[in-house]
């Protein structure tokens, strides 16, 4: 008896190499607090305008919706790389949902209806490090990018992530505040520092 629940314990799992996208709701609690039903109305809108029909086209895989965000697995990272910009973009001046996104590669473990791996864990860290309207991607999916699509993306500081054993070297997408969204009128602390104008002098006197 216990060889065919071994038999069968082995036959349910499964692990894949993958890109995997993490992507969460900025602030879905206190969306959901202050008006459920329009909140609801808002995202199921959005998974059917924008973020399932971008997953589709960039051979995405959603493996898990978690609420308040999606757990996304592809074929390459490139593709997963595509697929995030193209949801972020399409978010730059939504007035109610923004994004956090993280992106890595690695072995994921397929068993019965749930996934898990160390490249799960790491996406999920680089998501939560995320601004909103920001794509973060570790050095392993940055070294697996094509000059043209790395181009997108700066930094590569090395950090230490929570329960992950070696720094992760981090990239983000955009270069400026591009994904800040049309109607946040409030400008970055650097735009907002009072400045100096220097103007021409006149030559009152006769020496020139």
């Amino acid at each position: 008896m216990g060889t065919m629940n071994d038999s069968n314990e082995t036959t349910t799992s499964a692990q894949r190499l993958m890109a995997i996208l993490m992507a969460d709701i900025v602030g879905y609690s206190h969306l959901m607090g202050a008006d459920q039903s329009r909140t609801m109305t808002t995202l199921r809108r959005l998974r059917g305008a924008l973020f399932n029909p971008v997953v589709d086209l960039h051979r995405g895989n959603i493996i898990k919706n978690l609420g308040d965000g999606w757990l996304v697995g592809f074929p390459s990272i490139s593709d997963a790389v595509s697929c995030a910009i193209a949801i972020q973009t399409g978010l730059i001046g939504h007035e109610t949902i923004r994004l956090r996104i993280g992106i890595h590669t690695g072995e994921v473990i397929f068993d019965a209806d749930d996934a898990f791996g160390e490249g799960i864990n790491v996406a999920a860290r680089l998501e939560a490090l995320a601004e909103p309207g920001q794509v973060l991607i570790s050095d392993t999916a940055m070294n697996s990018l094509d000059q043209k699509a790395a181009a997108q993306f700066h930094g590569g500081a090395a950090r230490k992530l929570k329960n992950i054993a070696r720094p992760i070297g981090v990239w983000s997408w955009p270069h400026t505040t591009a994904a800040r969204p049309a109607n946040d009128t409030e400008a970055p602390a650097q735009e907002r520092r009072p400045g100096i104008a220097v103007l021409a002098f006149d030559n009152l006197s006769r020496d020139p």
